[in-house]
């Protein structure tokens, strides 16, 4: 989903971003590439969820005739995992979206990741930022600055499920701080 997603944010057709979320295209690839590895992984990961267990061998002289591939499976998933979180890289849009503000938490999220990763004006290498940005994931960092907001949504969502939806259009709108979401669209 994640990618297919980052695929419409860099189709301008979809998006009314500019090609590939750069200024100079045709000068600079912008996240063309970053795209384009975005579904490679996708595609292998698919190969990657193909069960193990359908390509058990005999072993032990016979005698053993199933055999798990346990722990090939394991390897397989932290793979998937891996592949994953390398795909999750949108705050290049939100630079020609400008002035407009995006909400609180959100902002908090966004300046994390730009004191790691900063906006792409001209192509270069982006391995080391991609790196950076998984490793804000994998230290939750992220997840810090989103938990406050998760919790505030769960308590809005037992209380009255039914005011939320109706109020912000979504409960995730609510926790983003977007009191009537359908002034947002």
């Amino acid at each position: 989903m994640s990618e297919r997603r980052l695929e419409r944010l860099v189709n301008h057709e979809l998006s009314g971003l500019p090609t590939f979320l750069t200024q100079n295209g045709g000068l600079n690839s912008g996240f063309m590439t970053v795209q384009l590895c975005a579904a490679s992984l996708v595609s292998e990961n698919k190969v990657l969820c193909h069960p193990s267990s359908a390509d058990s061998i005999p072993t032990s002289c016979n005698q053993e005739d199933h055999v798990s591939m346990g722990g090939f499976s394991a390897r397989k998933a932290l793979k998937v995992v891996e592949h994953t979180e390398a795909v999750y890289l949108y705050f290049q849009g939100i630079e020609f979206l400008k002035p407009l503000k995006s909400t609180e938490t959100l902002q908090k999220v966004y300046e994390l990741v730009r004191s790691v990763a900063p906006p792409l004006n001209d192509d270069r290498y982006m391995q080391p930022e991609i790196q950076s940005v998984i490793s804000l994931v994998r230290s939750n960092k992220i997840w810090r600055v989103v938990e406050p907001h998760l919790e505030r949504m769960s308590k809005l969502e037992s209380c009255r499920p039914d005011l939320l939806r109706q109020e912000a259009g979504s409960p995730t709108a609510a926790v983003l701080g977007f009191p009537d979401f359908s002034r947002v669209l």
